[in-house]
């Protein structure tokens, strides 16, 4: 058994076998991930030790310890891309070297035919490109590790072995220690770097968006994200774990190594439709050909899979041919109605007893804010509140400014910072209806459903959503609500309005949300995961407990 394979030691003291450990890795700073969250502590209170492995940025601790969850987070190495020259060309080169240096004289030589030995000689003249290409293949697949045939020794041309000599020695002498003399220098200045850094921030500022916007020129995002899977990687396998868990494709890439390197089951959580969604004003075709091939090569190795949408679980499972994909909604806790706090709308200044649409959720591009602030020039009883938190002050600015220009700011339209998570629901409680514009740009957002409809069904309030898949299966199963046509601001106003005014139908559509929450909440989703971890964990873990809600707060 590898060295790296977790074993089950007993426990001096118990008696027992150790704990199952489960390593998942999120490429983000784990602070707002309420998905992962849940997760690590359901698997906590099944009886698991659950390490998260993160990206450190700013003064985030490196190590820390929230609520039972061992979080550790890595900087991409600036020399990642060299480690992965040096990993991946090394190796190949080191061997084969010591094989071509004590070959012996070649017995078949004359038997080799004028072109099948240009040919050998082209493949050996490619070696140094093919060689990363074919480790990282090798790092990523089942394969024993074997040199392919055109790799023999005895048909290797003379002095192959001093050219890679060589070519390795050129790799260090002109890159690899320059880099590194660099990085200490810079390190050794960088204490008189900070002192200067808090008189020019303007000047910095606008050196690192040119010197952002020219390294994605060189290097494609996907390609530096790749890069620090690697550190992601290196820290999960020194973890030991029992099973590994990537979130999202941006880090499945990371789980492929530490299955390779530590033998273990791999479960991949899609959070969304990863090669089609929502990324701006870069281009997809660039983003999805690369993102594609990854997930492609990367879900061949995945023994479980999980996503947010029964649209995307159905997606992944045709078109990569995988048997256990599974639906696991985004969903909150249960909880029982609460009281609406109502002393928001009077510090926005809304007039009292005017019907409030809230949205309430991220406020950044493509998710129909734009056409919900046009359909406020249509409304004649209602007013928005626009709450959440904004990627880019710029993006927000534009939208205040683009309601001011209609003259609906602060009469119809409202924009409120974004709160606390168990605020939401009772900031929610409060509204009249719950608006959900977002636009069908990619098949992700037409798949989704996202966190803000599950809180307002939490709540109470009835739904204006875009007429998309996995919304309208919950419209019509529910009747929760009411669907529009997310790109005309006169179809959103209609249906926002049709909700506000028409008491019957709200009545009727505020009390199937509270139905609809006694199913569609993280117990009950909790159940269906465990149920799935527990068919790649087997013994290792406990018995799955039954569903326990409030019942004693459910609306009859």
């Amino acid at each position: 058994m590898p060295e790296s394979l977790p074993d089950l030691e007993p426990d001096a003291s118990s008696g027992r076998a150790r704990k199952a450990r489960v390593v998942m890795t999120v490429f983000n700073t784990f602070q707002h991930d309420t998905r992962v969250y849940k997760q690590c502590k359901s698997l906590i209170e099944w009886g698991c030790e659950v390490d998260v492995v993160c990206i450190h940025k700013g003064d985030l601790p490196r190590e820390e310890t929230q609520d039972g969850i061992r979080v550790h987070r890595v900087s991409p190495s600036p020399f990642a891309l060299l480690r992965l020259v040096l990993f991946l060309f090394y190796w190949p080169s080191t061997a084969l070297m010591r094989r071509l240096l004590n070959r012996k004289p070649p017995q078949v030589a004359a038997m080799v035919s004028g072109p099948s030995r240009l040919r050998r000689m082209v493949q050996w003249l490619l070696f140094p490109i093919r060689a990363p290409y074919r480790g990282f293949r090798w790092l990523i697949s089942k394969r024993p590790r074997r040199w392919p045939d055109w790799m023999n020794p005895e048909a290797a041309p003379k002095g192959l072995a001093w050219l890679l000599i060589l070519m390795r020695w050129c790799l260090w002498w002109f890159a690899y220690y320059p880099a590194f003399w660099l990085y200490r220098r810079l390190r050794a200045a960088h204490r008189g770097f900070r002192r200067w850094r808090t008189r020019n921030r303007l000047t910095i500022r606008h050196a690192r968006s040119f010197g952002r916007r020219i390294i994605l020129k060189i290097f494609h995002p996907a390609i530096i994200v790749n890069l620090a899977g690697l550190d992601l990687a290196r820290k999960a396998i020194s973890l030991r774990p029992t099973l590994m868990l990537s979130h999202d494709l941006n880090t499945l890439v990371a789980g492929v190594i530490v299955k390779r390197m530590c033998e273990v089951p791999l479960v991949y959580d899609s959070h969304e439709l990863y090669v089609e969604r929502n990324i701006g004003h870069r281009s997809r075709t660039i983003d999805r050909f690369f993102w594609s091939r990854v997930e492609r090569r990367c879900m061949k190795r995945v023994d479980l899979a999980f996503s947010v949408a029964q649209g995307i679980c159905d997606w992944l499972s045709e078109r990569y041919q995988h048997p256990n994909v599974r639906l696991i909604r985004n969903v909150q806790p249960f909880e029982p109605p609460t009281t609406p706090s109502m002393r928001w709308q009077r510090d926005l200044g809304i007039p009292e007893g005017t019907p409030v649409g809230i949205y309430a959720g991220a406020i950044t591009i493509n998710r129909g804010i734009e056409q919900l602030i046009d359909s406020a020039a249509h409304l004649e009883h209602t007013a928005y509140v626009i709450m959440g938190y904004a990627f880019q002050e710029a993006y927000l600015e534009g939208l205040k400014t683009r309601a001011r220009e209609l003259g609906v700011l602060n009469q119809r339209v409202f924009f409120k910072e974004a709160v606390p998570m168990h605020e939401v629901i009772s900031v929610v409680a409060s509204a009249r209806v719950s608006v959900v514009p977002t636009q069908n740009v990619c098949l992700s957002y037409f798949f989704e459903a996202s966190n803000k409809i599950f809180h307002s069904l939490m709540a109470g309030v009835p739904v204006a959503m875009s007429d998309h898949a996995e919304k309208r299966m919950i419209v019509e199963n529910y009747e929760v609500g009411v669907l529009f046509d997310e790109t005309s601001p006169e179809s959103i106003a209609k249906a926002v309005e049709s909700l506000v005014l028409d008491d019957a139908q709200h009545a009727q559509a505020a009390s199937n949300c509270l139905k609809a929450a006694q199913e569609l909440n993280w117990e009950h989703e909790e159940f269906r995961y465990r149920t799935a971890m527990k068919s790649l964990l087997g013994d290792e873990i406990g018995t799955i407990p039954p569903v326990r809600l409030g019942t004693e707060a459910a609306v009859s």
